[in-house]
């Protein structure tokens, strides 16, 4: 089920990706096109973040209960 919750995350990390990058091909000389650009970045890096560490999550439990537990 996590496998699949990891997976399901990609969609959406690659839209937030996609949002982002389409803002900085925009105007840059925009105070509200940084700002905004700002904030998707951001929010990216969060997104990411929870995803590496759910994902990070998932090998600690399988080594540690999967392979740890077989000893």
């Amino acid at each position: 089920m996590r496998v699949s919750q990891l997976r399901s995350d990609h969609p959406a990390l690659l839209d937030s990706l996609a949002e982002l990058r389409s803002t900085l091909q925009g105007d840059l000389q925009s105070d509200d096109t940084v700002a905004l650009a700002r904030r998707q970045g951001l929010s990216l890096l969060g997104q990411l973040a929870e995803h590496r560490q759910l994902g990070a999550d998932l090998l600690y439990e399988a080594y540690w209960v999967d392979v740890a537990s077989g000893d």
